[in-house]
């Protein structure tokens, strides 16, 4: 299948540039490793499609789940429905005050405007609120250990038409570079591109959906075709933090095949840091936040 990276405001570029995966050395993970996560179902979701256990939903407990789709080490939940990060942040739960992991994978993600399904504009207050939480976090894991950050790029809803991906993008590549940029920050920090890989889903579909509800994708327990969403996504996850692609045996026809969009979609775009070169152009203004607090 050939894949479209045509969404508006990308560019074809050397290695390196556009921010989200250059300098420092790209760190990869073992399987036996552990993940630290914080989000709402965006990020949750394909993590449970994965995983044994169930995720907190507010209470301020994060889980430690056991993996089902071969990741060996501790995978830490901390979850939120509809949550921003700088709710997250703010309930300050155990995702914040637990120590016990070491060399660890850090996974965040972010919400919008959950009634127009775009991203808050970095110099908004709730923008301004979440590069401050992206900020807190990112200080906070890299002192107890994480090697590297990764951003969950959120999904388009499935009622938004492609001429809003570029803005929706755009903020999230501000947000990795932004943070990339900070001085306090030395390990890097990485993005799934979900939008355009759930975009090039949607295309091989052919029309049918890979949403359960128009704003979540679909899990396994739902009815197919498309059910094979979430999973996927859990798998690129994996391939983010590994750089090795996996199949799991006896994957059917349609995960074997999101799989192969997911992991191609990756190496093509410089801010998953696998060598891509197509590049997010970011949104452009003055820094929101020049001078964030530590935590």
């Amino acid at each position: 299948m050939r894949l479209d990276l045509s969404f508006g405001g990308l560019a074809m570029h050397g290695p390196g540039s556009g921010g989200g995966g250059g300098a420092p050395t790209r760190p990869f993970f073992a399987l036996s490793d552990d993940v630290v996560s914080v989000g709402h179902s965006f990020l949750s979701f394909p993590q449970v499609a994965a995983l044994e256990g169930t995720a907190d939903n507010g209470s301020g407990a994060i889980y430690d789940l056991e993996a089902r789709n071969g990741w060996t080490g501790d995978v830490w939940l901390s979850f939120l429905g509809y949550g921003r990060l700088a709710q997250l942040w703010a309930r300050n739960g155990i995702d914040r005050t637990d120590t016990s992991q070491a060399a660890f994978a850090f996974w965040f993600t972010e919400f919008g405007d959950i009634g127009t399904g775009m991203m808050f504009a970095p110099n908004s207050s709730e923008g301004i609120a979440g590069l401050q939480a992206a900020f807190s976090y990112a200080v906070t894991m890299q002192a107890r250990g994480a090697r590297a950050i990764f951003f969950m790029g959120p999904h388009p809803v499935e009622a938004l038409p492609g001429s809003t991906d570029a803005s929706n993008l755009g903020v999230c590549q501000y947000t990795v570079d932004w943070l990339t940029a900070r001085p306090e920050i030395t390990v890097p920090v990485y993005m799934l591109p979900c939008l355009p890989i759930v975009r090039n889903w949607q295309t091989y579909m052919g029309g049918g959906s890979v949403y359960s509800d128009g704003l979540h994708l679909k899990q396994t327990n739902n009815a197919g075709p498309g059910n094979s969403a979430a999973l996927a996504v859990s798998y690129a996850m994996r391939y983010m933090m590994t750089g090795v692609r996996f199949t799991p045996g006896g994957a059917g026809v349609e995960l074997t095949q999101f799989l192969s969009i997911a992991y191609d979609v990756c190496d093509a775009y410089a801010c998953a840091g696998l060598g891509g070169v197509t590049t997010i152009a970011p949104w452009v203004g003055s820094d929101p936040l020049p001078s964030p607090q530590m935590p």
